[in-house]
């Protein structure tokens, strides 16, 4: 089975800046217990919708735990993607998933959105559209 190992909110973020929250996964026996014995296994980030760009890769298991830290996420602000957690650890049948669901900021007022789809406070001479 793959689970986690904290619980995972619905999680929100500002475009193109690094999430706040660090994903933590585990792989675990038929009784709930971490396979510790698992230093193999290989997990992948990833997102099924191509608007979100999603800077990560692959990561390998340690003692049957996968570590997920500081992964950048660009999307256009206000919009809503699926993250997708996939191993196919060692001895089983099949690919195991998880996914969790991420909303990325507006911009709030006083920022523009930039050309890199994040929001930038505005300069002095710039000038702002209420929603």
């Amino acid at each position: 089975d793959f689970t986690q190992e904290l619980p995972l909110p619905h999680l929100r973020a500002d475009s193109g800046s690094k999430i706040s929250y660090d994903f933590q996964f585990a792989i675990v026996d038929i009784y709930g217990q971490i396979v510790r014995s698992d230093s193999n296994s290989q997990a992948i980030m990833l997102s099924p919708n191509t608007k979100l760009t999603l800077e990560y890769g692959t990561r390998i298991a340690e003692r049957g735990v996968f570590n997920f830290e500081g992964a950048q996420l660009t999307a256009k602000p206000g919009e809503k993607f699926a993250i997708l957690f996939e191993t196919s650890p060692k001895g089983a049948s099949k690919t195991l998933s998880l996914e969790i669901s991420v909303t990325f900021n507006r911009c709030k007022r006083g920022e523009i959105l930039t050309p890199s789809l994040s929001c930038s406070q505005c300069g002095r001479t710039a000038e702002t559209i209420a929603d």
